[in-house]
């Protein structure tokens, strides 16, 4: 079935993961400690600022290839055997650079907390996390200038391991968890009441069971409006998602996929985000951040799931969004085997 937890590659590929994200665990960890130490606060916004100035060389850097490049004589991309979109990837990267250091200015911070529910702009955790949203939605533009169309990212057969995805469950729950508050300010109880984690119920498992039915049927039918809309893309989408999870068309490969997207995404969307951020704004994060669908008919059924989860996590608890999502995604892939 390909490769194992244990192959080496794999297993650095995983480690990678956890390393890129351990600067933005930092600046939330700092930006955490900040609320009380001014000192922390400012190496926090430091972080985000030097952050940004990579994006900004970056950006540079792209536009700089694009100008003395020409189409047929473009260096190849090691990832994807072919040549990135310079000029995308160069301005992408200088639009992440600068909305992210916008996001820290008082007239931004001031906007955020006249349109999103409990934000505080003098919050220096608020601040960093608009900052890093800001950083998400440019590494996906960037990712997919980076990758091409479908095509090309199905002919690269770019293929998850299972230490890939839970090393990426496992760092956007630490995120999560870092990110209220959690060894800083907010012992484990209080974590737990600011995420929305209590024990389930008999009613709110039945709920979760419903729900996953409802939205397995869902996403049934959708295929099949799309199928008739525009069979093209979804013959592109469903290629790309069969090379991506082929190695997880197993059980423990779909009871990872299940397990991780259960801890790590509900606990950094609906649990940490959205009572912050709000449900829109929230599903849209959610949406944008599934970027192996390319952009396609799938982010809006993406963005429409997490409405769904996050009205659940509005009216009921985080836990009932993780039973769902856990069930739906684990079905979903085993459906798939």
């Amino acid at each position: 079935m390909g490769t194992t937890v244990g192959d080496g590659t794999e297993i650095a590929r995983a480690v990678s993961i956890l390393g890129a994200m351990s600067p933005f665990l930092l600046i939330l960890l700092m930006a955490n400690l900040g609320i009380r130490a001014r000192t922390a606060r400012w190496l926090a916004y430091g972080a985000v600022i030097t952050l940004s100035g990579g994006f900004l060389l970056m950006g540079l850097t792209g536009l700089i290839m694009s100008a003395l490049s020409t189409p047929a004589g473009r260096p190849p991309a090691p990832a994807l055997g072919s040549a990135p979109n310079w000029r995308q990837l160069g301005w992408w990267s200088l639009l992440t650079g600068i909305g992210a250091l916008a996001a820290l200015t008082p007239a931004i911070r001031g906007a955020a907390q006249r349109l999103l529910p409990a934000f505080e702009a003098t919050n220096p955790v608020h601040a960093v996390s608009l900052s890093l949203a800001w950083f998400l939605l440019g590494a996906i533009a960037i990712q997919l200038a980076l990758m091409g169309d479908l095509e090309r990212l199905a002919e690269a057969g770019v293929r998850l391991s299972l230490a890939e995805v839970w090393a990426q469950g496992i760092g956007l729950m630490l995120l999560g968890l870092v990110g209220v508050g959690l060894g800083t300010r907010r012992r484990w109880p209080e974590v737990a009441q600011r995420l929305g984690l209590r024990r389930p119920t008999a009613r709110t498992t039945g709920i979760a069971a419903l729900l996953v039915g409802l939205l397995i049927g869902f996403d049934l039918a959708w295929a099949r409006a799309w199928e008739a809309i525009d069979p093209a893309s979804l013959e592109a989408v469903s290629r790309v998602t069969h090379i991506l999870f082929a190695d997880m068309a197993n059980l423990p490969g779909a009871l990872s996929i299940g397990i991780t997207a259960a801890l790590g995404e509900e606990i950094v969307y609906r649990g940490a985000l959205q009572p912050r951020f709000g449900l829109s704004f929230t599903a849209a994060l959610f949406a944008i951040s599934h970027v192996q669908y390319g952009l396609s008919p799938a982010i809006l059924e993406v963005f429409l799931i997490g409405l769904v989860l996050g009205a659940i996590r509005s009216r009921y608890d985080l836990t009932t969004c993780m039973l769902i999502h856990f069930g739906y995604n684990t079905i979903s892939l085993l459906v798939e085997m």
